[in-house]
């Protein structure tokens, strides 16, 4: 039900567009996302709740490969295109989930995502180290 009724694609819109709030907040306002930023135990919550979704989707093709292309591995939608913004809670939370589910299921991410996505999306970040 949650696939025929685009779901995932719900949340995914949700979230991108409290990403673009977070750019244009005042001083001393936050969003979603620059609360899961600052904030350990929200993040923590978040990663939670992301681990057991795609555990209930892991019986489900389809679900899980929507789960994981674009809520899971969605690196602009967690981390954005920006890599001055530092988000140490989320980083430390979502980096070490991401790299052992990689681990663990290497195939079923480069199925659900593939490479050339996941490094178009670090691109950002390599650039920032150089300059």
């Amino acid at each position: 039900e949650i696939l025929r009724c685009g779901g995932i694609d719900i949340v995914e819109h949700w979230l991108l567009g409290n990403r673009t709030k977070l750019s244009d907040q005042g001083e001393g306002r936050v969003t979603l996302i620059g609360a899961l930023a600052l904030y350990q135990g929200l993040a923590v919550q978040v990663v939670d709740s992301l681990l057991e979704l795609r555990l209930v989707c892991s019986q489900y093709d389809t679900l899980e490969t929507t789960v994981f292309s674009r809520l899971f591995y969605n690196m602009p939608l967690w981390f954005g295109d920006d890599p001055s913004f530092v988000g140490a809670s989320l980083h430390a939370t979502l980096l070490p989930l991401l790299a052992s589910v990689a681990c663990t299921s290497p195939k079923k991410v480069r199925d659900c995502v593939g490479v050339r996505r996941l490094v178009e999306s670090m691109k950002p970040y390599t650039d920032y180290g150089a300059t």
